[in-house]
């Protein structure tokens, strides 16, 4: 099963302007007569980023909003007082607008287009599978996450340490996305995955449970 969030998918346009020879019997023209026009300023289209919903939406990932400096990326994640450790990898946005999540439940996905390991601001997000076909994973461990509960992230030469504020588990279509995937705001770290009851029909959990982890002093 996979935790299923979704983002706002980002749209590059590009403009070709074909032409053609002309007919090589036509008489030669004297381009030294002929009035020369003003060059008009090119119009460019706004560019509006398509906002896609599903259970669970990347929200406020648009080109205007993006991050503007390349962010660190958090490549290791443990949680002492459960004995969980991970890997973390960087996802983006799948074929159907959703974000990716790595196969294996053993592995975490940091979505890449929200803060890093050091951005100081916003959400940085964690995302895993509660389980795969060979069992649980190590986030299936969060259900029983307490309130005080210490996280650690590793980066290249960074570690971050948070205390867990609040645990929470709601109905897919009840998530404030703009609350996860905010990138404004005070520093938090994210980390989801899916709970609840499993529907076999639609392959998929009813509920996210979300851990919510504030900063502690820096123990970089």
């Amino acid at each position: 099963m996979r935790t299923s969030l979704v983002a706002t998918a980002l749209a590059t346009i590009v403009v070709l302007a074909g032409c053609s020879a002309g007919d090589a019997s036509e008489p030669e023209l004297d381009v030294s007569t002929l009035p020369v026009a003003a060059a008009e300023e090119p119009t460019v289209p706004e560019i509006t980023a398509p906002v896609i919903t599903g259970p669970i939406a990347v929200s406020g990932s648009s080109p205007e909003e993006a991050m503007p400096e390349p962010e660190v990326a958090p490549t290791g994640l443990s949680v002492p007082g459960l004995g969980l450790g991970m890997r973390i990898v960087p996802v983006g946005v799948d074929s159907d607008g959703e974000m990716e999540v790595p196969e294996s439940a053993d592995i975490a996905g940091w979505y890449r287009f929200g803060p890093g390991a050091t951005a100081g601001e916003g959400h940085v997000v964690l995302a895993a599978h509660v389980d795969d076909p060979s069992g649980l994973g190590p986030f299936a461990r969060l259900r029983d996450i307490d309130e005080g509960e210490r996280i650690v992230i590793a980066a290249d030469g960074v570690r971050r340490e948070y205390r867990v504020s609040r645990i929470e588990q709601t109905d897919k279509q009840d998530v404030d996305l703009d609350a996860v995937f905010s990138r404004a705001g005070e520093e938090r770290l994210v980390l989801v995955t899916c709970g609840g009851s499993f529907d076999w029909d639609a392959r998929s959990y009813s509920d996210n449970v979300i851990v919510w982890a504030e900063p502690m002093e820096d123990a970089s």
